[in-house]
């Protein structure tokens, strides 16, 4: 049995340590309010099929609210009121993780604030129907540090990162069609699985890396390949 529940706009629910929030198997939490009580267990696959059994939480407010680091599976930024994309923050410590789908509104202007945040796409990696995991896109979404884990991800869409990008061991990320901009300094890209680009694919600044496969990256300036 699915059980929605929704804490609106005029009544804020807050927790105090130990208390949390749990969203259980296929029951969704909606916040319309600013403030966003301390989520703990948020349910996940049912250990066969990757796509069974999750939980939905729905940012949906009126004003300013941060999502918080937790472990998602299903996660979704609505935008019913036609409020500004900065009106959303990622949480700056922890790691929001996306096991599952993560969705976003529309917004007509501004931008995600995401300065300081890692935002996760960790999948689980299983073995029977494996699942392809998407990462979306759009105009007012510049990912921080994005880090992919478990299984395979692809990009949706053109995708900017302005921190670190990190493709972890048992993973494996493909562009499809879609560009990559890294404007990161230092390290922008780090790879210990796989990174599949196609033809241009990456730009912004020099890609530094040890990669624990030979792959092939592009900058704005010229094509390597690193084995």
């Amino acid at each position: 049995t699915s059980t929605n529940f929704t804490i609106p706009s005029g009544f804020a629910l807050t927790t105090t340590s130990p208390v949390v929030v749990d969203v259980k198997t296929n029951a969704t939490l909606t916040i319309d309010n600013s403030t966003v009580p301390t989520l703990g267990h948020l349910s996940q696959y049912n250990g066969t099929n990757c796509c069974d059994s999750y939980s939905t939480v729905i940012y949906d407010g009126s004003g300013n609210q941060t999502i918080q680091a937790a472990n998602y599976s299903n996660l979704t930024i609505n935008n019913s009121s036609s409020r500004s994309a900065n009106t959303i923050t990622f949480a700056s410590s922890g790691s929001i993780g996306v096991a599952h789908t993560f969705t976003i509104g529309t917004f007509s202007s501004g931008s995600f604030v995401t300065t300081g945040s890692t935002f996760v796409y960790n999948s689980p990696n299983i073995i029977v129907n494996p699942y392809i995991q998407d990462i979306p896109s759009c105009s007012y979404l510049n990912y921080y540090n994005l880090e992919t884990q478990n299984g395979t991800k692809r990009l949706n869409g053109n995708t900017t990162v302005t921190n670190v990008l990190t493709i972890d061991l048992i993973s494996s990320l493909a562009l499809q069609t879609n560009n990559l901009t890294l404007s990161g300094s230092g390290t922008p890209l780090v790879v210990n699985g796989l990174f599949s680009p196609s033809t241009p694919s990456v730009s912004g600044t020099t890609i530094n890396y040890t990669p624990a496969v030979s792959t092939v990256y592009y900058s704005s300036a010229s094509s390597t390949t690193v084995a």
